[in-house]
């Protein structure tokens, strides 16, 4: 299938497949997002917290959620802890995590 161009901020491509050959799809509608609000950007860093805390999860097993949790919150805005899980489900998640790496029959 080849690309024929973008018209009008649509995406267009032709099948050179025999079954489809010369049929035209539109592969994206408009570019432009539709969206007018600006972005969240406590929720963003909220979940790349997140993501984070998973990560030392992982990597340190050693530390207990609540030190792990102290690290990475520390110098945290109001508005992102705002965006936050509860500190149980974030111990509860760090839990989840470290879980998943032990062998099946494991006693954690």
């Amino acid at each position: 299938m080849n690309v024929l161009g973008v018209q009008e901020g649509k995406i267009y491509r032709m099948f050179s497949d025999p079954v489809r050959r010369g049929a035209v799809e539109l592969v994206k509608g408009h570019m432009v997002s539709k969206h007018s609000h600006t972005p969240n950007q406590e929720e963003s860093e909220a979940e790349n917290l997140t993501v984070r805390i998973k990560r030392k999860a992982e990597q340190h097993p050693e530390q207990r959620p609540a030190q792990l949790l102290h690290s990475e919150l520390q110098g945290t805005s109001c508005g992102v802890f705002s965006q936050l899980s509860e500190k149980t489900a974030l111990v509860r998640r760090v839990r989840r995590v470290r879980q998943k790496k032990l062998p099946p029959n494991s006693i954690y």
